[in-house]
């Protein structure tokens, strides 16, 4: 992420729903240094002008305008907090944007005691020969040490494949090669991606009209902009942190966000991307105006921080997650 701060005057111009000027930035990669540009909105400002700009960068959205102007001086105290609703539910439909569309699955799936898989492992053990892999991951193959397991190419016909790239012909596969074994499984985005695991954990809770997946989507967003002091809790298995997606979900964040701190509640906060791992991109804040920023350099979601996590005692550092 690209952050940079503009000089004396840049900072100083402030935000107008009818701004009179535009401003970007202009990085100069050969000189290793940023420069804005500001020209006119209209072909003349007339002399003794207050100039002005749009802090929400066009957004069209009026809800998601209303919270983009968090990072604004004074903004808790000026804001108008029936604009931070949700007009629809999902505008950017996260679950056609990972590129699943195209999946084939089996007609038929047999009991798993009974699949070729299960009754190829039961009758293998103990395995008189060892179990074939076949992976394009080198630290993979390298891992693969135990003498049950060998590891081959995909030409030399392996029990188990084991790939980095997105698979979806599972039909295909399994009409092809039904005893074999691929280290992934339909739609497993829905867990494995953040934004799609929030919604899919909202969908456990039991509240009527969340059953059916015809109305769950509407009941949702009917809850997220309810005026039920818990209803960010009550939208949330108990085992769940409130969570949002910011892509779609940011005004009712900035609002939840400005309720807990009326009520003087912690309001600390980790913010993830969709789609990535290892911590990579993971910031953890109680400022409102990073997280509104943070939300607009790549999608994300925003997480209430666990601020009294389960710890346990270790002899030689002390207490530990782990």
């Amino acid at each position: 992420t690209i952050c940079y701060l503009m000089d004396e005057l840049g900072s100083r111009i402030k935000h107008s729903d009818h701004p009179n000027i535009k401003i970007a930035p202009l990085f100069l990669i050969q000189k290793q240094y940023a420069v804005n540009l500001m020209w006119p909105v209209d072909d003349e400002i007339p002399p003794e002008t207050v100039i002005t700009r749009d802090f929400t960068l066009d957004e069209a959205d009026p809800h998601k305008r209303a919270a983009r102007l968090a990072v604004t001086p004074n903004f808790a105290d000026s804001v108008d907090r029936s604009e931070l609703r949700m007009a629809e539910f999902d505008r950017i439909n996260p679950f056609k944007m990972y590129g699943r569309i195209g999946q084939t699955l089996p007609d038929t799936m047999p009991p798993v005691g009974e699949h070729p898989v299960s009754v190829m492992l039961n009758s293998a053990m103990p395995f008189s020969n060892p179990i074939k892999v076949s992976t394009d991951m080198d630290f993979m193959a390298a891992a693969i040490t135990d003498p049950i397991f060998t590891v081959v190419s995909e030409e030399a016909d392996p029990d188990v494949v084991f790939i980095s790239h997105h698979f979806d012909k599972y039909r295909e596969w399994y009409e092809s090669s039904p005893s074999k074994i691929i280290n992934q499984f339909p739609s497993e985005n829905v867990v494995c991606c953040k934004d799609l695991l929030i919604k899919v954990a909202r969908r456990a809770q039991v509240l009527p009209g969340l059953e059916d997946p015809e109305t769950c989507d509407e009941v949702i967003r009917e809850r997220l902009n309810s005026d039920k002091p818990t209803w960010a809790e009550d939208l949330h298995p108990t085992w769940m942190p409130v969570s949002f997606d910011l892509v779609n979900e940011l005004p009712v964040f900035v609002r939840h966000f400005l309720e807990r701190q009326d009520r003087g509640e912690d309001n600390t906060w980790i913010i993830k991307p969709w789609n990535l791992s290892r911590g990579r991109f993971t910031y953890v804040t109680d400022n409102l105006a990073m997280i509104v920023k943070l939300a607009y350099t790549s999608p994300k979601i925003v997480q209430k921080y666990l601020e009294r996590p389960l710890l346990f005692y270790r002899g030689d550092v002390g207490k530990v997650k782990f």
